[in-house]
């Protein structure tokens, strides 16, 4: 028993840091958005920042539904 509730704190503790993790790309992808004169983000390729702010909000609210 005490080695399940050891699992479900691990468990606990890398979802609080992955949530953490996405509230940080949030803000990396909100204050860095093109550069001037270019289309895309200075983070990416090819990804339009709206895009990754909308995907890492999402997986940010389904990770404090897990948590």
């Amino acid at each position: 028993m005490a080695m399940t509730d050891k699992y479900r704190k691990i468990l606990m503790i890398l979802v609080a840091i992955t949530i953490i993790g996405e509230v940080a790309s949030i803000i990396l992808w909100t204050i860095n958005p093109a550069i001037s004169g270019e289309s895309e983000a200075r983070f990416s390729l090819a990804v339009d920042y709206k895009i990754a702010v909308a995907n890492a909000a999402v997986f940010a609210v389904l990770n404090l539904i897990a948590l």
